[in-house]
């Protein structure tokens, strides 16, 4: 009888590595969006079970281009970096946040009716609105605003996270248009 053995510590490793790259946007470290319709649709489920309401926030960072034109990339992804652990950080601890391409994030709120998404998305409006995000290889601080866009489960959703996230779409889209810096709810 023979007897072989290997450690396989190294193959494992690179499982855990991979897992983590299929789920999470590796910029920013948040999930990235097939993640997150993957774990929106769990909870979809879970707040029909338990008939609890959800919300959709849609964020956009204002004017992002222009940090990417004055300062470079390296200093655009430092500061996509440094937002996406400013929402993570403002977030309750059963929310989740996505990255959704480019500039534009998505949190997804569990358990909250209309009044309490718009105060969560307006209280993290404002504490991007007051912050400095910090470029440290340029030693340079600089002022953010962003967009806010929000929608709450409704019965013509069908439980469906693309009906609510197109609705918080839309509020982004006006908040957009209507001066930037601002939260806007649509029904």
């Amino acid at each position: 009888m023979v007897r072989i053995e290997r450690d396989i510590t190294p193959f494992k490793l690179y499982e855990e590595k991979l897992k983590k790259l299929a789920k999470y946007d590796f910029l920013t470290g948040v999930y990235n969006r097939r993640a997150f319709f993957q774990r929106a649709e769990s909870e979809l489920a879970r707040s029909k079970r338990l008939q609890e309401k959800v919300g959709i926030i849609v964020i956009d960072i204002d004017d992002f281009k222009k940090i990417n034109d004055n300062y470079g990339h390296e200093a655009g992804d430092k500061v996509l970096r440094e937002f996406a652990g400013v929402l993570k950080n403002m977030c309750r601890k059963y929310d989740f946040v996505a990255r959704f391409g480019g500039e534009e994030f998505v949190i997804f709120l569990s358990k909250v009716d209309e009044n309490m998404a718009v105060k969560i998305a307006e209280r993290i409006r404002e504490d991007v609105e007051k912050r400095m995000f910090h470029l440290s290889r340029k030693n340079i601080e600089i002022k953010l605003t962003a967009s806010f866009g929000v929608a709450v489960l409704e019965e013509e959703d069908n439980y469906s996270v693309e009906k609510i996230i197109q609705r918080a779409d839309e509020a982004l889209y006006r908040a957009k248009n209507s001066g930037k810096n601002k939260t806007v709810f649509l029904q």
